[in-house]
């Protein structure tokens, strides 16, 4: 349901999960970031210890895959939640890969490492939980969240002695909630000992208002309570007049290693062209290596599409790419409409091509593209397929505005940078070529300010 960071409070929801839990025991030394020092060390999994593997759906699969590799890259510390299994467990990402299929909510098969011991969640639509009854809340989990209103109410879950209990271990109590009046310390998130009448993990939170956020509270579980009834909750401290609403409690073992640290400070580079080519289907053995332009479209029989080059040296491998944006200037046909929109697509070359060389038959010296007028690999990884990376759509009724027009070229860049794929650039062809000529300017024109650029925001 859920995978939340508490370094930088991101949440992921996920859609939907798929039926089944994939379990395997590791005993495998696993690098991952401690939040407390911010340092790297290494982790062994005790006995017990677990890697699962669940398949999660999302109808935004792109932006799901970013925030996985962003997670993967930088062995985040995680929160895992899903109420499908009443699993919550502290875990690091091992892998993400997207499953291909047709369906309108694409699936990604993602595994973890999980540290410890599980844990145990419960939404507030749950039947076990307790408390304030369950009312609707388009942005609760589960779609339902229970409103605190007045003091002392609570929504709980128990762990009930004899059946299921708290071994003796350092835990985080959590709560998923969000004010409506953001009071101070009116909320307590706590782990409360029944069997000894007494609040064991407790801490008073000031939830804020309008989004949901997670609250932990952390402490630990004594021998001298191995055994015990533990109700695991959020209950209404004060009076005051505001509402909280929470829509899911849990339980989990804690290496109470969750500090905030200093946020992480993030690299901007504006980058041009070492190189751009127009390759026209009119021209198949003309190099375009030198014109002020770059177009795509077509303008009769004539087809047009674009390659651009940039040097990403200067970006350390390690790098996580947080975005990266290929901005060209749309200039032409001045003042001219056009039959048929342009949807420009952007797609990663699938072999280096030389600017000295390159036209639509040839990629280089003596070398022929597989397909006249360039070949390519798309989102998925498909050889000349029609996913682009991203596109714009340029309307056939508008006129050239004389304006940057951006794509969103974070995935293929951080590919690049971490040596999934060799650089090879950018190809950009309209989606459709039949009467919609476009063009813009290249690296070799004059006014420096309107020449494409690529601007990449990245973390080390």
């Amino acid at each position: 349901m859920a995978l939340y960071d508490p370094a930088s409070a991101i949440e992921v929801l996920f859609e939907a999960v798929e039926d089944g839990m994939q379990k395997t025991y590791v005993n495998e030394v696993i690098n991952f970031m401690r939040h407390s020092d911010g340092e790297y060390e290494s982790f062994v999994p005790g006995p017990g210890s677990r890697e699962i593997s669940i398949v999660v759906r999302s109808t935004d699969p792109s932006t799901l895959r970013r925030q996985l590799d962003y997670f993967r890259r930088s062995k985040k510390h995680l929160l895992l939640f899903l109420s499908t299994f009443d699993f919550v467990s502290e875990v690091v990402i091992k892998d993400a890969k997207q499953v291909l299929d047709t369906t309108s909510a694409p699936a990604t098969a993602i595994s973890f490492s999980c540290f410890g011991d599980i844990g145990m969640m419960m939404t507030a639509l749950d039947s076990r939980t307790e408390g304030i009854a369950a009312t609707t809340d388009a942005n609760g989990m589960d779609g339902y969240a229970s409103v605190l209103d007045a003091q002392n109410e609570s929504l709980y879950f128990e762990i009930v002695a004899g059946d299921l209990y708290m071994s003796p271990a350092n835990y985080m109590i959590i709560a998923r909630a969000k004010s409506t009046g953001g009071v101070a310390d009116d909320l307590t998130v706590r782990a409360y000992d029944s069997t000894a009448s007494s609040a064991t993990i407790t801490a008073a939170h000031t939830a804020v208002v309008g989004d949901y956020l997670y609250y932990i509270s952390e402490g630990s579980i004594t021998a001298t309570q191995d055994g015990h009834t533990m109700q695991i909750g959020a209950l209404k401290a004060t009076a005051g007049a505001n509402a909280i609403s929470v829509d899911m409690v849990a339980y989990v073992q804690s290496s109470q290693n969750i500090v905030i640290p200093a946020a992480a400070t993030e690299t901007t580079v504006t980058l041009s062209p070492t190189a751009d080519n127009k390759i026209r289907s009119a021209s198949a053995t003309t190099v375009y290596a030198t014109e002020a332009y770059v177009d795509c479209g077509a303008s009769g029989a004539a087809v047009n599409r674009c390659l651009l080059q940039f040097d990403l040296s200067e970006i350390q491998s390690s790098a996580t790419i947080t975005s990266a944006t290929l901005s060209l200037y749309w200039y032409y046909p001045a003042g001219a409409t056009r039959t048929n929109d342009t949807v420009m697509e952007v797609y990663r070359p699938s072999s280096a091509w030389n600017t000295s060389y390159v036209c639509w038959n040839n990629r280089a010296s003596g070398t022929a593209w597989s397909n006249a007028g360039g070949d390519w690999h798309d989102a998925n990884n498909s050889s000349q397929g029609s996913t682009p990376f991203d596109s714009v759509t340029f309307a056939a009724a508008t006129v050239p505005d004389n304006a940057f027009h951006d794509w969103d070229v974070t995935d293929l860049v951080q590919d690049y940078v971490d040596g999934t794929y060799t650089n090879t650039g950018f190809l950009l062809k309209a989606a459709t070529e039949v009467s919609n000529y476009i063009a813009f300017y290249s690296v070799n024109y004059s006014g420096t300010g309107m020449r494409p650029k690529l601007t990449v925001v990245y973390e080390v």
